[in-house]
């Protein structure tokens, strides 16, 4: 029971749920993000505990964790093949379509007008898999 629990394990839960509740947010509104300070009084705390209490739960900043899901739900609507550059590009909330093809680079080693196609950094998921 709550009044049974501890107050450092009940300030962990408090914020692996905010966490949650970031992650949950982020995900459902990926083309049109909240700003921190929106996220920070949905999840009820300041905005500089919650990018503290994210970066500590997570391995990673908000803006870091936006962009890596950004860029995966991307690389998974190109690889429907129902969506091309663009379109991908604006469904996940990129207006650059620049910025967009320099980030998909980073995280993905090929341009996206290539994906799915082998990329290196699907080599070297094969790879660790065999």
């Amino acid at each position: 029971p709550p009044e049974k629990e501890f107050f450092c394990l009940r300030q962990q839960r408090l914020a692996r749920e905010r966490v949650e509740r970031v992650l949950a947010l982020l995900q459902a509104n990926l083309a049109e993000p909240p700003s921190l300070e929106e996220i920070s009084r949905h999840v009820g705390c300041s905005q500089f505990y919650l990018s503290r209490t994210f970066s500590a739960e997570m391995d990673q900043t908000i803006p870091q964790y936006l962009r890596h899901i950004r860029l995966q739900r991307a690389a998974e609507l190109l690889k429907s093949g129902k969506y091309n550059v663009t379109e991908a590009a604006l469904e996940v909330g990129y207006n650059s379509l620049s910025h967009f093809s320099q980030a998909f680079y980073q995280a993905f080693g090929c341009c996206p007008g290539l994906y799915p196609l082998k990329t290196p950094t699907q080599k070297r998921l094969a790879g660790a898999d065999a």
